[in-house]
């Protein structure tokens, strides 16, 4: 299983005159494109996760352009991860809800420490997030379908199954 959630940096980067650092829209779309292809080919669930909007910073003006900017990488990151068969973790509306019923004034209280990084309470809304994703969609029990072997026999018949994803190295004769 792979959890695959990028683009918060992409657009802070652009906002911070890092230009060298960002991407646009269009090589965004390239990049997950890209990813997901790879992943999906030896992944069996890829699991793609929003990324949860900027919080309160200095300028509520530029918070808001960011977040413009933001939701087009989401509902870009969202065609393609439906285009692999992917699942979205879509985690903007919670963290727009959690950040709204909580006192502005209450550092404790925030799921953001600087408008970016996620405190302990923001870990806490993504984690219950992926935790529900994953029993509505049984990802663990889907996972867990193989057949308990004693271990030789399960090298023997699951080997075959994992054998292009493990290094090889040669062995002396």
């Amino acid at each position: 299983m792979v959890f695959l959630g990028c683009g918060i940096n992409d657009v802070w980067r652009r906002f911070q005159n890092r230009l060298s650092e960002a991407v646009d829209l269009e090589e965004y779309t390239r990049h997950i494109t890209t990813m997901l292809e790879q992943l999906t080919g030896y992944s069996r669930q890829v699991i793609v996760v929003s990324e949860t909007p900027f919080g309160p910073i200095e300028d509520p003006g530029i918070v808001t352009a960011m977040n413009i900017e933001l939701a087009r990488c989401n509902e870009a990151a969202r065609k393609a991860a439906a285009a692999h068969g992917a699942l979205l973790l879509d985690v903007w509306t919670p963290f727009t809800a959690v950040a709204r019923h909580l006192p502005a004034d209450d550092q404790a209280g925030r799921v953001w420490s600087d408008g970016v990084h996620l405190t302990e309470l923001g870990d806490t809304v993504l984690l219950q997030h992926a935790e529900r994703l994953l029993a509505e969609h049984r990802i663990v029990e889907m996972l867990l379908d193989y057949r308990l072997l004693e271990r030789d026999c399960a090298q023997t018949v699951y080997g075959p199954i994992f054998a292009r994803y493990r290094p090889t190295t040669s062995c002396p004769p």
